[in-house]
């Protein structure tokens, strides 16, 4: 508790009902977006007022969804995540969000991926000018061998000539 109330700058405390409520931090709005960040990913969730799928009660104003147990960790509810695809493999301990909004989830690249794909456009470039090297030394031969044969041709053409001349 202590960490997430430092994190709204103590703008949160838990009620009776162990809510988290928030004084003045929905300001009418039924909802606030919230970043969730780790190394990972980002992703946007938003904290309902506790009003907003229920009638309206000013005494539960500032009140949010999400409640605090006697544990070590925050527990949100999954109505937070409503704009997301949520999928559960409970063999593998994974939890998959998946939404069609690239705003509320941004994965963050890893540096091996930045570093494969610097050594794939490198590897790329190595073959191109490899390729433009094979290309360039079989013009050459090419060209040598008909400079060859038009030399030989004029030396023919010499020949005739001097043997017509004598």
């Amino acid at each position: 508790m202590d960490i997430f109330f430092n994190k709204t700058n103590n703008l949160c405390n838990v009620n009776y009902n162990n809510y988290l409520a928030c004084i003045n931090i929905f300001n009418d709005k039924e909802y606030i977006p919230i970043k969730l960040i780790n190394e990972d990913m980002t992703i946007i969730a938003e904290l309902d007022n506790l009003n907003r799928f229920n009638i309206k009660d000013k005494s539960r104003a500032n009140n949010t969804r999400i409640t605090f147990e006697d544990i070590d960790y925050i527990v949100f509810p999954l109505i937070m995540f409503k704009n997301f695809h949520i999928q559960f493999d409970g063999e593998n301990n994974i939890i998959s969000f998946y939404t069609p909004n690239s705003s509320l989830l941004q994965i963050k690249k890893k540096n091996n991926e930045e570093g494969s794909s610097f050594l794939i456009a490198i590897l790329v470039i190595i073959i191109i000018v490899v390729l433009f090297s094979i290309g360039f030394i079989i013009y050459k031969i090419i060209k040598k061998i008909k400079d060859q044969n038009i030399e030989r041709d004029v030396n023919n053409l010499h020949e005739i000539i001097n043997t017509k001349n004598n």
